[in-house]
């Protein structure tokens, strides 16, 4: 009785929305823009402030951002190389997301946050299957 009586305010709930929502854009525009004017709206993009680069995984930078991420994952094997390497800015501070291949042949991904003393904590450690 229960289940019924839930299941018509939920389809009337649904009609209501139904009826209600605006009606769908027309997917076809009358008035198509002009090649220049979609130029200049691509060009004016800009990637996010907070946004994931790639980096290349043999930048400078990585050397003392490496210590910390080894230390992080849980086991020991030497580094063998870095397979991905990315990094965000957040205000003057960089972060880093790596993915480290160890010398068992093992894939890892680390991804370290800034300090406000200049270190790096490691915020996820994870096997790369």
């Amino acid at each position: 009785m229960r289940q019924a009586r839930n299941a018509a305010i939920a389809g009337v709930v649904a009609a209501m929305l139904v009826a209600a929502a605006p009606p769908a854009p027309d997917l076809i525009d009358s008035h198509p823009a002009e090649p220049e004017a979609v130029e200049t709206q691509f060009s004016a993009l800009q990637p996010a402030a907070h946004s994931w680069r790639a980096m290349s995984t043999h930048a400078p930078q990585l050397r003392p951002v490496l210590g910390a991420a080894l230390a992080a994952i849980p086991r020991r094997a030497p580094l063998a190389g870095i397979f991905r390497a990315e990094q965000q800015m957040l205000g003057s501070q960089a972060a880093y997301r790596l993915i480290l291949v160890l010398a068992d042949g093992s894939k890892w991904r680390v991804t370290l946050l800034p300090r406000a003393d200049g270190t790096m904590r490691a915020s996820t450690v994870e096997p790369v299957p």
